[in-house]
């Protein structure tokens, strides 16, 4: 996996950040699954620890490649970055759908 250069893009990642992103890879290969880095992102910056999920969602919006399978523009599904409030850190954000805006928290 390291030899495809499939982390590549993470040369600037916390150590949490890229062994998350390896780890759900190996365990997709394990499972004789395809392992998209998108996908494992996206999960990472819905439901990963505060600073996981902001540092996710800040690598997700810096690289259009990452955003949405590749759709540019036109990508049905937009997930921004998600907003940490409160001593417990409950996540507020929106998540545009085929053009319709859902708010999270």
């Amino acid at each position: 996996m390291l030899a495809n250069g499939a982390l590549d893009r993470f040369a600037d990642a916390s150590d949490h950040l890229r062994s998350h992103v390896l780890a759900r890879m190996a365990q997709a290969h394990r499972q004789q699954q395809e392992a998209k880095v998108a996908n494992i992102l996206t999960q990472a910056a819905c439901e990963g620890c505060p600073s996981l999920a902001r540092e996710a969602s800040d690598l997700i919006e810096s690289n259009a490649d990452l955003r949405a399978g590749k759709l540019g523009q036109s990508s049905e599904v937009l997930v921004p970055p998600v907003h940490w409030e409160g001593p417990e850190q409950r996540g507020r954000g929106t998540v545009t759908v085929l053009g319709r805006r859902l708010g999270l928290s």
